[in-house]
């Protein structure tokens, strides 16, 4: 993924209207928000992080972590369609 997204790096902020740039951006922004909050539960949960990082409604960061990794999965289809067909 990294390797795509040097080749789409956006010059200006107005390269961000077209799709083939801001599909992959989104992609990887989500992505790497829920696989630190997956990252994170699993450090928590093998009493790796010290307490005071310790999330207290991690139940709930479970789920979102799992709703996360649906709205990664949707746009990544979205990646596949702008730039490969």
């Amino acid at each position: 993924m990294a390797g795509s997204l040097a080749e789409l790096t956006p010059k200006a902020a107005s390269d961000l209207v077209r799709p083939n740039v801001l599909v992959p951006w989104l992609h990887a922004a989500l992505g790497s928000a829920t696989i630190a909050c997956g990252l994170w539960l699993v450090l928590q949960m093998n009493g790796w992080l010290p307490e005071r990082l310790h999330v207290r409604g991690w139940k709930t960061m479970m789920k979102v972590t799992l709703a996360g990794y649906w709205a990664v999965a949707l746009p990544g289809l979205a990646v596949y369609y702008v730039l490969f067909t």
